[in-house]
């Protein structure tokens, strides 16, 4: 934590708080000091430092001004609008955010004038907008009790609600907001349709009620909390009709596991990702026949996030961990009936982000060696070249800050290709691009014999491949022989680029050839195409350096096209 800034919103209080690891948290508090609900309203890409100093929009109060490295950034308090529904309006748990009645859309209080507009209440026990439990009078009736944990706010409206069941409309209605009931017929396992009114808002929720007294087996925390569940109450070790008071599982957790079979959690692989999640993940453990999904909730986020299984093994699970915000969650595992159990924990790390790509181009051939220096790089899946679908493969470097692959081939050369990074489901562009140039092009070599080894000096036409020692491997040819040659420097003079490199020889080696190596190529560099003509009385020896064979007709010819001449005293 690195900056709070505390804003007052009705009974709430409201935390902005900047991290070192670039992310603007909010966390709600109620009116008894009670934290309910932690999320992140944005965050950095890499982990730049949000600074100490925040500060509220003082006009609309709706905007965080931050500063992050270089840049100010100006965040909104709550993206209400993104909310296409009442339920999704009221699953975020924001006191910022309400269902506005006459607009039909989730907006913030202001925006919504002469209207009803429906938030969250004061106390966020409750994760439902409706909750339902029963009453049992003096008289052994059964009375279903339906709330609404909706608070409501601007224009006053009417309430109403309406109970449709199978065996028809049910009677007994009484409604006072925030709770309507209705007596119950002498049915098991009847199915409830509830309607609940607010002006011109209309909720509806399908309730499957089960008998209470019908809940019986040992008292363990599995019976208990499927009991409460239910809508019946947990007394003296056994489901009952009546329960007083919210759901409160706390109850049930004095009490023995009860079951063998509860499926456990030995150890998730991987156990660290992005904020981007990962895909098939792999969960180890026991008893996972019947697990449907794995959930995953933070200490304090209002809503859990499920994934179903992929592929279950009964010893183990696949699964895809969705996105998630920075820090550890913990992982239960779903059943169907409801119950979530095993304990384990993930943890959310910021995304990998390019820094550098070196070097900055590659022959058009490929294999070229490169490294890009990446934060996070344990998190990178792929790597992709923009000019084909092939995939990169690519290793960690040793000191675990970039990664070291080889440059794709191309059918063209004088273009720029650029990487991406695959993370989980997003792909995430590097900034800078490779040039890629025309192969390198070799003209010639001289060999110059020292004391004890040979002097390889090579020529190359000059390009803009910036070519070092590492990208090359050269052998000079001695009979049928390949000798290592050692690169000492690379120099540049009058447009061409001269390599030097040492043979461990005796000095009267003679080098017929010379083999040079960079990607998957290899060319062979040979001495300049020679022949001999007879011109009496002396012989002329004929160097070329390159080029086409020469059509000569006499002496005269010869003088105005050769570039190198040894005359050579009469021959016997």
């Amino acid at each position: 934590m690195t900056s709070v800034l505390a804003v007052k919103l009705n009974n709430w209080l409201i935390f902005f708080i900047g991290t070192g690891d670039g992310q603007l948290l909010k966390l709600t508090v109620d009116a008894t000091l009670q934290a309910q609900c932690l999320s992140v309203i944005w965050k950095a890409p890499d982990d730049r430092r949000v600074f100490p100093k925040m500060h509220l929009d003082p006009v609309g109060r709706k905007h965080v001004f931050l500063a992050v490295r270089d840049k100010l950034m100006r965040v909104p308090v709550s993206q209400c609008g993104q909310h296409s529904s009442l339920e999704s309006c009221w699953n975020t748990h924001d006191p910022y955010c309400g269902w506005c009645g006459a607009l039909r859309r989730c907006s913030f209080e202001d925006e919504c004038t002469s209207s009803l507009w429906l938030s969250v209440p004061d106390d966020l026990s409750q994760r439902r907008m409706l909750s339902h439990s029963f009453q049992e009078d003096a008289e052994g009736k059964i009375r279903l009790a339906v709330s609404t944990h909706l608070k409501r706010g601007g224009a006053p409206a009417n309430f109403f609600c309406r109970f449709d069941s199978s065996v028809g409309v049910l009677g007994g209605l009484q409604h006072q907001y925030p709770e309507c009931t209705c007596l119950l017929p002498p049915v098991i396992g009847l199915r409830v349709s509830v309607t609940l009114s607010l002006g011109e808002v209309d909720l509806t929720e399908e309730l499957n009620l089960l008998n209470c007294s019908r809940i019986t087996g040992a008292p363990t925390s599995l019976l208990c909390s499927q009991c409460l569940a239910a809508g019946c109450g947990w007394s003296n070790g056994a489901c009952t009709w009546t329960r007083s008071g919210a759901l409160d599982t706390s109850i049930c957790q004095g009490l023995q596991t009860g079951v063998d079979s509860l499926p456990e959690i030995f150890n998730i692989t991987p156990s660290e990702m992005s904020f981007y999640g990962k895909n098939n993940a792999v969960l180890m453990g026991r008893n996972l026949g019947q697990v449907i999904g794995v959930r995953l909730q933070g200490d304090l986020d209002c809503s859990a996030k499920e994934a179903s299984v992929r592929l279950n093994t009964g010893a183990s699970l696949t699964f895809h961990i969705p996105a998630g915000d920075n820090g550890r969650v913990k992982v239960c595992l779903l059943l169907p009936n409801g119950g979530c159990h095993g304990n384990a924990s993930l943890s959310f790390r910021s995304a990998p982000v390019c820094a550098s790509i070196a070097p900055g181009s590659t022959w058009a051939s490929g294999k070229r060696r490169m490294n890009i220096t990446v934060s996070n790089l344990k998190f990178v899946d792929e790597v992709i070249h923009s000019h084909t679908d092939e995939k990169v493969t690519f290793s960690e470097s040793s000191d675990n800050v970039s990664l070291q692959f080889e440059s794709l081939p191309a059918d063209r050369d004088s273009f720029s290709s650029f990487l991406t990074l695959r993370v989980a489901n997003q792909t995430l562009a590097c900034p800078t691009a490779i040039r890629y140039l025309p192969d390198p092009q070799f003209t010639d070599f001289i060999s110059t014999p020292m004391a004890d080894h040979l002097w390889l000096t090579i020529e190359k036409r000059l390009d803009e491949l910036q070519i070092a020692p590492e990208d090359l491997l050269v052998k000079g040819v001695q009979g049928g022989e390949d000798l290592d040659c050692v690169i000492r420097k690379i120099e540049r003079s009058n447009g061409t680029d001269f390599i030097t490199c040492a043979i461990q020889s005796s000095s009267d080696a003679e080098i017929t050839a010379v083999k040079i190596m960079y990607g998957d190529m290899i060319f062979l560099l040979e001495p300049p195409w020679s022949f001999m003509v007879h011109f009496l009385p002396r012989v002329i020896i004929l160097i070329f350096f390159g080029g086409s064979p020469l059509k000569l007709t006499s002496p005269g010819d010869l003088e105005m096209e050769i570039r190198t001449v040894w005359f050579l005293p009469p021959l016997d």
